[in-house]
């Protein structure tokens, strides 16, 4: 069998893993989104939406884009032991010092601005579950390309979060027991996954010099600043919605926001699986693995579509008919259907253009576009959250959604025509 052939099985198979982990992933999280409002209320979700946002910030700065150089340098050096040793080790300790950080910073916000002194308890608890996540090498496994790890990893997480809610979580005043029994179930897929790379695969820790942690952190500075930037789409929303509109307002918005990225992250199995694969696909034809990404995408982009068009007439005929549904989500279905129109281009923007940015060796313009629309998204949220909140709020998150497309494409196109590659729908 060719290596090519070989290349594409690992992706099929890869791909049927991280879609079973999907599946999970979207069937649980919105089981428990559904027990929770019920149980605990709209404006109490909210509180816990708003303290979640907030650490999210501060779980995207102790990433700082590892999940995306750290697979990239596993793929490289997938044969070297030492090397991928060498590199965990680095990614491990510069990982400690910016929870370090993080945890001061966190602090002062804490101690000296009253929004978040209201809401201690709960960004606690959530931040101590974050880095547990933090520091759950998904991203050793993926570059290794044993997918297997992942999805028991992440099945593992939401079963137990799922079943610690249901038991905990019985009246309104509960609803401080999900943040603490999310810290308690990303503690164990922690344990798991560490466990299997330390002893069965024979990787070596060690503190890391700083010379290592400086090397590591500049390769992957553009990555964070994409991953910053993506993950500040969604927090700015509901942080600023937080400081201009209520906790319930943000708690209806959170609810639509969770369904419509459960459409959203259908390609973000695709994406997983697609990444090393195409790592691996540009070393021997660069046109070859551009136009593979481009076809997934493409392809992707066209289902996520076509399932968003039904959502947006199906679903909110599904939540009223259903008296229990109807209570509880009838406020998010219009934000819903004012967001159907953002899984297609998020599926495009990740499944082709973010890849082939990297592939292409174009990080820097890779960061540029998630600057750029960082700054978008802040600036035209504040104006239109503050004037129209809930419908505001939409808008912002596709708007920025399709600048970015636009501009990777516009860097990617100017690409191709240098290398003379041609997109080909057919192999």
């Amino acid at each position: 069998m060719s290596l090519e052939k070989t290349s594409d099985k690992l992706f099929y198979i890869n791909l049927i893993y991280l879609f079973i982990s999907k599946m999970v992933n979207y069937i649980l999280p919105f089981f428990i989104l559904i027990y929770l409002i019920s149980t605990i209320g709209i404006e109490n979700y909210g509180k816990l939406s708003f303290s979640q946002a907030t650490v999210y910030y501060f779980q995207l700065l102790c990433e700082f884009g590892f999940a995306f150089s750290g697979t990239k340098q596993i793929v490289d050096y997938s044969n070297d032991l030492k090397k991928k040793s060498e590199i965990i080790s680095s990614i491990y300790t510069a990982t400690s010092y910016l929870i370090g950080l993080s945890s001061v910073l966190l602090l002062v916000l804490i101690l000296f601005v009253e929004t978040f002194q209201n809401n201690q308890l709960e960004i606690l608890f959530f931040f101590i579950g974050s880095i547990f996540f933090i520091l759950t090498p998904l991203w050793y496994y993926q570059g290794v390309q044993r997918v297997k790890q992942i999805t028991a990893v992440n099945v593992l997480s939401k079963f137990l979060l799922a079943i610690g809610v249901v038991f905990l979580v019985t009246i309104k005043s509960d609803y401080l027991y999900y943040p603490i029994t999310y810290a308690f179930c990303n503690f164990i897929p922690f344990c798991y996954a560490n466990y299997i790379m330390l002893k069965k695969d024979k990787i070596t820790l060690s503190l890391a010099p700083l010379k290592s942690i400086v090397k590591q952190m500049k390769y992957s500075k553009d990555f964070f600043v994409g991953t910053l930037a993506s993950g500040a789409f969604y927090s700015n929303i509901t942080l600023l919605l937080g400081f201009f509109t209520s906790d319930t307002i943000v708690g209806v918005y959170s609810a639509a926001e969770k369904l419509i990225r459960a459409l959203a992250t259908i390609s973000s199995p695709i994406a997983q699986a697609l990444f090393p694969n195409v790592s691996e696909k540009s070393k021997i034809n660069i046109a070859k693995a551009t136009n593979f990404s481009f076809r997934v995408g493409f392809v992707s982009s066209l289902v996520v579509g076509i399932l968003s068009l039904l959502s947006f007439f199906l679903v909110p005929i599904l939540v009223d008919r259903i008296p229990f549904l109807g209570r509880q989500f009838g406020d998010s279905m219009m934000i819903f259907r004012l967001m159907c129109l953002f899984p297609a281009v998020d599926t495009f923007m990740h499944t082709f253009c973010s890849q082939q940015l990297i592939t292409f060796n174009m990080k820097k313009w890779y960061s540029f576009s998630y600057i750029v629309g960082l700054c978008f998204n802040a600036l035209i949220g504040v104006i239109l959250i503050k004037e129209f909140q809930l419908t505001g709020a939409g808008l912002v998150l596709f708007l920025t959604e399709l600048l970015m497309c636009i501009i990777m494409m516009f860097f990617i196109l100017k690409r191709m025509k240098k290398l003379k590659i041609n997109f080909k729908l057919k192999s």
